[in-house]
């Protein structure tokens, strides 16, 4: 371990953030990709700690009922928590520091969960060997360092106010107008995601930075081949519709492409590090397509495609109900844009997989009958602007340095 590394350990919590991660490179792993294992078989070592608490990242996503753009932030905070603890940990110490910086986070997300998490992350520092549980709680001490200074920027991150306390919507804000969009009668305000134009970005210097174009006009052609598509869609449009809706009560669309990530990283069996910082990119490019997504969403305010045509949409063809915020650009769309560049960014192998789940993504709302095609294909192009601007920033700073400045992270690697 560096000096400097050292020395971050030792100070104050109010001091680590004055600690700069040198700029990082795609993790490299051990073995070449045609070596390397598949994705099932790993009896060599234990899960990696990364993936563990990404997968009980899920579990509270899917359990606690966080709806998608929500749960979009409670991942890029856990990712990057667990990265800043992997780098900031000696290598022996690296499964302990990812589990607490895991715990600290997902215990502020969710309270009614710190128990069992605290149980969990016990449990996990009882086994080995004495030098691995001495190894183990050393670094349980860094990820808990290293998760109190993102739940730090949690807080400051403007989701809530500055005490905690959810936001408030402002109905006046929203105006009114035969071409603007509207909230259902009968839905209760606030509309989702309000608040999120107002949030501190990670890596985007602010929310609009990469504002969508203006949409059309007039939606009498898009809205003409939204009604036909659903009124021809067949079993299987249908059925993706469905499948890829991943709505509150699920592990979202974030969660669906940190599974994918899930699997890449076994293939390619990279280590604790290398894997943090796939989530840890990968999320937080997600979390900022997801702001600069809802700043367009309520500049623009477009109506939404059963709202122009509400006889040929009814309730009835639209498999996945009515989301309760404007239609343009497709939330979807943005984040499956965003990971799909920053997986090819590290799995450039797989670009075509990548590139076929997002358009997969942004044709399932179409066929489901929430989306205009200019909705899904603004939302791709914003949800890849906003990752292309994080991996410059990582590939020129190193991603920590968003969070931390001045911090420099740990040699032993």
């Amino acid at each position: 371990m560096t000096r400097a590394a050292s020395l971050c350990l030792t100070v104050p919590l109010a001091l680590l953030v004055a600690c700069s991660e040198r700029p990082t490179s795609p993790p490299v792993s051990s073995l070449s990709a045609a070596d390397a294992p598949s994705a099932l078989k790993r009896e060599d070592r234990p899960e990696l700690a990364t993936i563990v608490w990404e997968t009980k990242a899920s579990d509270v996503v899917r359990v606690r009922l966080l709806n998608p753009i929500v749960a979009a932030r409670a991942y890029a905070l856990v990712g990057l928590a667990q990265y800043a603890a992997a780098d900031a940990a000696k290598k022996e110490e690296r499964r302990g520091a990812v589990a607490a910086a895991s715990v600290q986070v997902l215990s502020y997300l969710s309270a009614a969960d710190a128990a069992s998490l605290e149980a969990q992350l016990t449990s996990e520092g009882a086994v080995g060997t004495d030098d691995e549980r001495a190894a183990f709680a050393r670094g349980v001490t860094v990820g808990r360092a290293m998760g109190d200074v993102i739940v730090a920027r949690g807080r400051a991150d403007g989701f809530a106010n500055a005490n905690g306390t959810p936001k408030v919507w402002d109905p006046s804000t929203l105006p009114v107008g035969p071409t603007i969009w509207f909230m259902d009668a009968g839905v209760a305000p606030p509309p989702a995601g309000f608040q999120f134009p107002f949030m501190r970005p990670y890596f985007l210097t602010s929310a609009d930075q990469f504002r969508s174009v203006p949409p059309p006009t007039d939606l009498t052609g898009p809205v003409a081949e939204v009604i036909a598509l659903v009124n021809n869609r067949t079993p299987e449009q249908a059925a993706m519709a469905v499948a890829l809706n991943l709505s509150t009560g699920t592990i979202t669309p974030a969660g669906d492409w940190d599974q994918r990530a899930m699997v890449l990283i076994r293939k390619r069996n990279m280590d604790e590090r290398a894997a943090a910082h796939v989530f840890a990119l990968l999320n937080s490019a997600i979390i900022d397509a997801v702001i600069g997504c809802w700043d367009t969403k309520f500049e623009y305010l477009v109506l939404r495609p059963w709202q122009v045509a509400p006889a040929d949409l009814p309730n009835s063809k639209l498999l996945i109900g009515r989301p309760n915020h404007p239609s343009y650009p497709s939330g979807h769309s943005c984040v499956s844009g965003a990971a799909a560049a920053v997986l090819t960014r590290f799995f450039p192998e797989e670009r075509n997989d990548h590139v076929q789940h997002m358009i997969d993504n942004g044709n399932s709302r179409i066929y489901a009958g929430i989306h205009y095609r200019f909705d899904v294909e603004a939302g791709q192009a914003l949800g890849r602007s906003a990752a292309e601007w994080a991996i410059h920033y990582d590939r020129t700073n190193g991603l920590l340095a968003a969070l931390l400045p001045g911090y420099r992270g740990n040699d032993d690697r």
